[in-house]
């Protein structure tokens, strides 16, 4: 998986692979019926205690993303993608809400707030 916790980040380590999940399943690197790394596993990895990785799980569970089955793990629903996708898109317009309005707040015009955006996006185009 490839990840880490960010122990000096502001978000809670929780937070932190609650919108990694999403990603990954938004983007389609854990599919439909896949299964979820252990509890135990993603909690080594991750370096957090195995109840933090159960609550994430719980939270997945609970927003319709995942399901857990007697035994065997924890895996992703039909509905999980289109779920995910709704909540990463979500929390980035959150968070394109509050740049903006920090960068209004700073005195930019929203003029110059479109400029920085194209800037940042012009080398993201494909060609």
């Amino acid at each position: 998986m490839a990840f880490r916790v960010e122990v000096h980040s502001t978000t809670p380590p929780s937070k932190q692979i609650v919108n990694h999940l999403l990603s990954l399943i938004a983007g389609g690197e854990i599919r439909v019926e896949e299964r979820l790394p252990s509890i135990r596993s993603l909690a080594a990895e991750v370096l957090v205690n195995p109840n933090t990785v159960a609550k994430c799980y719980r939270e997945l569970e609970s927003r319709g993303i995942c399901r857990a089955k007697n035994g065997s793990g924890v895996y992703v629903t039909d509905a999980g993608p289109r779920l995910a996708r709704a909540a990463v898109i979500e929390t980035c317009r959150r968070e394109i809400l509050a740049s903006v309005a920090r960068a209004l707040q700073a005195g930019q015009t929203v003029d110059d707030i479109l400029q920085i955006v194209r800037n940042a996006l012009e080398p993201m185009e494909t060609p």
